[in-house]
């Protein structure tokens, strides 16, 4: 159960509670109780943080590569804006296509660069462990899936 709350959760709470007063369907004591917890409520709220949001505090100035969440980060900052309107998925298969591409027009190998990738990618596993930082993760599924 999501214990996130909105802005619009607490309006639509203070609508039912004014809508309770003005039918007298309810006690003083029992409106101010309601009040005092939709109160409580709004100082939960939380501002949903985009994946933008959560990618620049990683990833502020395009510097450091403090671990593979700030590269994650990174690599969102560097494909993602090109493909507006893709989700996150196609547009990370738009931006491979395109790096085929520009094998092609510089005559590299993209197999072998791809092996080297692969080796690089493992010794970083090994060194960092694998990606995660569950805030990018929840604004990219928000945002982007």
């Amino acid at each position: 159960m999501s214990t996130e709350f909105k802005k619009e959760h607490v309006e639509f709470l203070r609508g039912i509670s004014m809508h309770l007063g003005a039918t007298d369907a309810t006690t003083s004591e029992e409106d101010e109780t309601l009040s005092l917890i939709i109160d409580e409520i709004e100082g939960m709220v939380t501002e949903s943080e985009t994946w933008h949001e959560v990618a620049l505090e990683l990833y502020p100035d395009g510097q450091g590569d403090e671990n593979n969440a700030t590269k994650v980060s990174r690599s969102i900052q560097a494909f993602h804006p090109s493909y507006d309107g893709d989700t996150l998925l196609s547009g990370l298969v738009d931006a491979l296509v395109d790096i085929r591409h520009l094998c092609d027009l510089m005559g590299w190998s993209m197999a072998n660069i791809d092996r080297q990738a692969q080796t690089s990618y493992s010794q970083e596993v090994h060194e960092f462990g694998v990606a995660k930082h569950d805030r990018l993760r929840a604004a990219i599924k928000r945002d982007l899936l």
